[in-house]
């Protein structure tokens, strides 16, 4: 993480790298309310963007708020972090 924060730039370089470290807090720590922060840290940070790597990234970060919150038995943040999930614009193209 170290190396990463060295070479990140934009802000949704840095936000992918808060949310890749609330993943490691997460998973290796169980630190689930530092997932929380971090993942409100890099929504924080994508906040007026809307280019497609943004929007990914968004979905990808309210996706793991709405699953922490769930774990934690926080029903209505989790509720509430899947609904801004829906309401993201949905014009990706799915390649398989």
């Amino acid at each position: 993480m170290d190396q990463l924060q060295l070479v990140v730039q934009s802000d949704a370089e840095k936000a992918m790298l808060l949310n890749l470290e609330g993943r490691y807090q997460g998973r290796i720590k169980q630190d689930y309310n530092q997932t929380i922060t971090l993942n409100n840290q890099a929504l924080s940070l994508l906040q007026n963007k809307d280019d497609p790597a943004s929007l990914v990234l968004k979905f990808v970060v309210y996706e793991d708020l709405g699953v922490v919150s769930l774990m934690l038995k926080k029903q209505q943040a989790a509720l509430n972090n899947l609904l801004q999930l829906k309401k993201l614009p949905n014009n990706f193209t799915v390649v398989i």
